[in-house]
């Protein structure tokens, strides 16, 4: 609901001459009540003594934030920039002392030794593999979306609004497939279920390299997608 409700939103202001600052500051607001909401919740009566590794989790955050910048860098200064190459390189140092402080922590932000053991290595590489065809795809997909066709030769041209208002049936998918997801596990498992998932997102793919000259067949691919996303 959420999702569909922020994709409204853009749709709304997005065609405003201030409409992305509106778009911001309206979320910069949700999130902002959200937090209050957060505070206003009562606790739990059975909370368990747990004492938060707050230098892990603030040297973690540093070295991938250094990593981001310096990936975010690149392709503007080059990846021979000297800042590119300190932010990487500081990055790198600073996620490699990260491991070690982790395993002399007695109680860590993450346990280093569980998150490294091999048996979870088949999880991790599912995970890694579902995340970049589920998430990093939708970058591609929304780029195609609003690219000028006429001045690139390929994409449909959409503006802010349209890219929204589109999006809109697809979110509602995803949540729908999300809601039918615990049915279907109940039904034939839940290994099974995330195989649906996979065929769906797949499934999708595979449409857009067929249906992408227009805009409606185009979303019904990504319609599809998302549904796949949800399972």
């Amino acid at each position: 609901i959420g999702l569909v409700a922020g994709l409204l939103c853009a749709a709304g202001f997005g065609g405003h001459h201030d409409g992305t600052r509106i778009v911001l500051w309206t979320s910069a607001a949700v999130f902002a009540a959200a937090a209050a909401l957060c505070l206003l919740t009562p606790d739990s009566l059975s909370r368990a003594a747990v004492r938060v590794d707050w230098l892990g989790a603030a040297v973690l955050a540093a070295g991938l934030a250094c990593v981001s910048l310096g990936l975010r860098q690149a392709p503007i200064a080059g990846w021979s920039d000297a800042a590119t190459v300190a932010y990487l390189a500081a990055g790198v140092v600073v996620l490699i002392a990260w491991v070690p402080l982790q395993a002399r922590t007695r109680k860590p932000f993450i346990d280093v030794r569980r998150v490294t053991s091999r048996g979870q290595l088949p999880s991790y590489a599912i995970s890694f593999i579902f995340g970049v065809g589920a998430f990093g795809a939708q970058t591609a997909a929304i780029t195609f979306m609003g690219s000028p066709g006429k001045v690139l030769h390929y994409g449909l041209s959409m503006s802010i609004t349209d890219i929204a208002s589109w999006l809109v049936p697809c979110a509602v998918a995803s949540a729908v497939a999300a809601i039918l997801t615990a049915r279907l596990a109940a039904a034939v498992g839940h290994r099974a279920a995330f195989v649906v998932g996979g065929v769906l997102l797949t499934a999708g793919f595979a449409l857009m390299i067929v249906w992408h000259q227009a805009t409606a067949e185009f979303v019904v691919a990504l319609i599809v997608q998302y549904a796949g996303l949800g399972v």
